[in-house]
Order: C-alpha cells, then sequence, then structure tokens
C-alpha cells in the first residue's frame, strides 16, 4: 500500500501508518499482534534512530492497508469501492508524496540499475571454495559475500550478515591470518596479487570476474610485509584520494537516458574497490607477518584489515550506494592522502589508519 522511496522514506507511509495505529488501537485486545509489529522497531530508537526510519514504514504500510481494507470492506456499492481502490494504488504507485517506486522499477528494466548482488559472481567464488581442500573459516569483503555464497554451498563464514547479533567477544578475532579463507574484490589475474602470490605469500584459489578467493601461505619478514603495505599506500592509496568518486545514486535522468554512464560508473568505482582490497590483502599480509612477535597488534591489524573490506565495499558496491555524504567522501579522501604522505615519508602508518578508519567507518550514522 505504502511506497518506501530510495531514501528509504516515504510521507506517505507515515500516513497509513497514523490510520493504522488509531484502528487497531480502538480495539486492541483484538489486534494484539498487529499492536506488537508497530511496537516493535521502538527499540531501534534508543541504539539506531536511522533504522527505525527504514524498519518501520513496512508494519504502517500493513497497518494502514488492513484498516483502510476493513473500511472498504463496509461499503454497500462494490463499484465505489473499486473506484476507491484504485485512487488508492495509483496514488502509492505513481504519486506518492516521495520519488514513486514505479520510477525505480523503470529504471531497472530500462538499465538493471542499482544491482544488489552480483550473484553469478558470488556462485563463481562458491565455486572456487568448493574445490579447494583446505577448508577453514572464510571471510568476505563485506557482510553480505558470504550469505550470499552460502547459497551456492556450505560454508562455515565470520561476521555473518549485518553481524548485529554476535557475542562480546569473537573467537574469531584470534584466528590467524593463514587459518582462514578470503572473498576479497580483487579479479584473480590482477597484477599486484600476482606479485604476491610470486613471493610465495598467497594462492589465489579462483573466483570471477572482478573478485577472487585467497590463502594466505608463506609468512613474509615484518620488513617484507611493511614495505608491502607502505608501497600499498603510495601506489594505491595515492589513487584513492586523486580519483575515488564517491558511491552515490547518481543523476537518474543521465542514468536513464546515457548508456554509457552504468558501464562508465562501474569501471571508475570498481577499480577504487580494487585499490581498497590491495590495502586490505597488504594490511593481512602485514598481520600475518607479525602474529609469531606481537599477537595483540596482529590482533588489531587484522581488525583493520576487516574494516578496509567494509570500505571497498562502501566505496564501490551498487548495494552501498549513497551511504556517506559529500562531506564524509571528501574527508574520506583527505584521510587517505595523508595515509599515503606518511607512507612516502617512512613514518608510522597506525595512527593515521586508524583515525581514517573511526571518521569513515566509526562515526558512519553521522556521515549517512
Amino acid at each position: 500500500m505504502g511506497v518506501t522511496t530510495i531514501g528509504g522514506h516515504d510521507p506517505l507511509v507515515d500516513l497509513f501508518w497514523l490510520v493504522g495505529i488509531v484502528a487497531v488501537l480502538r480495539a486492541p485486545r483484538r489486534n494484539a499482534f498487529l499492536v506488537a509489529w508497530a511496537a516493535a522497531p521502538l527499540p531501534w530508537l534508543v541504539q539506531d534512530p536511522s533504522r527505525f526510519v527504514l524498519q518501520s514504514p513496512l508494519v504502517g504500510a500493513v497497518l494502514g492497508g488492513i484498516a483502510i481494507g476493513r473500511w472498504l470492506d463496509g461499503w454497500r456499492r462494490p463499484w465505489a469501492r473499486a473506484v476507491v481502490m484504485a485512487a488508492i494504488v495509483m496514488v502509492a504507485t505513481v504519486f506518492p508524496f516521495g520519488p514513486p517506486a514505479l520510477g525505480g522499477e523503470v529504471l531497472w528494466l530500462r538499465a538493471h540499475y542499482p544491482r544488489m548482488l552480483d550473484w553469478p559472481e558470488m556462485r563463481a567464488d562458491a565455486e572456487a571454495l568448493r574445490h579447494d581442500q583446505g577448508g577453514g573459516l572464510v571471510l568476505g569483503y563485506a557482510s553480505y559475500v558470504a550469505s550470499a555464497i552460502a547459497v551456492w554451498d556450505d560454508i562455515e563464514a565470520e561476521k555473518g550478515h549485518w553481524i548485529e547479533v554476535r557475542p562480546p567477544v569473537d573467537p574469531a578475532d584470534d584466528i590467524g591470518v593463514a587459518e582462514k579463507r578470503y572473498v576479497l574484490a580483487l579479479p584473480p589475474d590482477d597484477g599486484t596479487l600476482a606479485g604476491w602470490a610470486t613471493q610465495g605469500w598467497l594462492r589465489v584459489l579462483g573466483g570471477g570476474r572482478w573478485s577472487s578467493v585467497l590463502r594466505f601461505t608463506t609468512r613474509p619478514t615484518p620488513a617484507e610485509a611493511q614495505a608491502a603495505v607502505r608501497a600499498a599506500w603510495v601506489r594505491d592509496g595515492g589513487w584513492i584520494a586523486g580519483a575515488c568518486e564517491r558511491n552515490d545514486f547518481g543523476d537518474p535522468v543521465r542514468v536513464f537516458t546515457d548508456p554509457a554512464e552504468i558501464p562508465r560508473r562501474a569501471a571508475v568505482r570498481g577499480e577504487c574497490r580494487r585499490r581498497m582490497a590491495r590495502l586490505q590483502v597488504a594490511t593481512l599480509l602485514y598481520a600475518h607477518a607479525i602474529e609469531p612477535t606481537d599477537p595483540a597488534l596482529a590482533r588489531r591489524v587484522r581488525g583493520g584489515a576487516l574494516a578496509l573490506g567494509w570500505l571497498s565495499s562502501v566505496v564501490g558496491d551498487e548495494s552501498t550506494l549513497d551511504f556517506r555524504s559529500a562531506a564524509a567522501h571528501a574527508r574520506f579522501r583527505a584521510d587517505v592522502a595523508g595515509v599515503a604522505r606518511v607512507a612516502a615519508d617512512g613514518g608510522d602508518l597506525g595512527p593515521p589508519i586508524a583515525g581514517m578508519l573511526e571518521r569513515y567507518l566509526g562515526a558512519a550514522r553521522g556521515s549517512l
């Protein structure tokens, strides 16, 4: 009955929600389930108000639909009921108070954009995991990757979908780099990845067009790993600081009318995602190198690599469009430029990387 817009909210749903709430509260015992369902999203007001805004429209649309449906059932003239129902559906579909869902549906038919998940890619990664005989926990670069792969293969994964319910102390955080398998946003034929594989530090198990499945093998020395990290930040961090576009929805008219726009966006943002993934792999190499000598620091570095993986999704996946504001993206590029400068000068990379991740990921709610 209601419409949730691209931005996640439509005032028309609030109108249905109010109509439905008034109707069910007039007979709360008869509508106990609906009252409980309407109250279910309220805890999000304490933890994450934006999530309340995203989840309550479904309840509002259903409650309003039930209330209006009951009201129309009492009409004696079927033709009048049919006219009013058609008018409500037309308003909700074509002329809501916010951007109509119909526009998004037409855009998908025209351009297949945005695509939340690349299912053929996830299937290719699942095939690579299936043929790997070593086993081990699977870590995807984003929280939804392992869930998507689980459609095609029976796996044990770390940090499941959205990781909202998890133990205060996650045992997976203490598992070493080489004991896991990684699904990262790097194509199997990436040149930098091939160079690390030639060193014997990792093995590419397979993958698809833009993602690959990796295992870390021979442990580099701390000096070798640190050099790889610095080189990655100078090379890939410098590119990100200078050329990484904000991952926003874009101009819908241009997306709809210009057949070259979506391939262009996919190429540029895919390159940004690829370079972020290289930073993630380099960070994992460093964590692997120092695990025997400094396990506490290695644990923190593995956590940083996990954050860089999610960051590669935020800057490049169509499922994360508009997750960050223009101001947050500008600050992110400036922070990456700062890390790249420190890497080139041979300084301590820990503080600037930690600050960049905290400002871009830790303060995510304020930058949505």
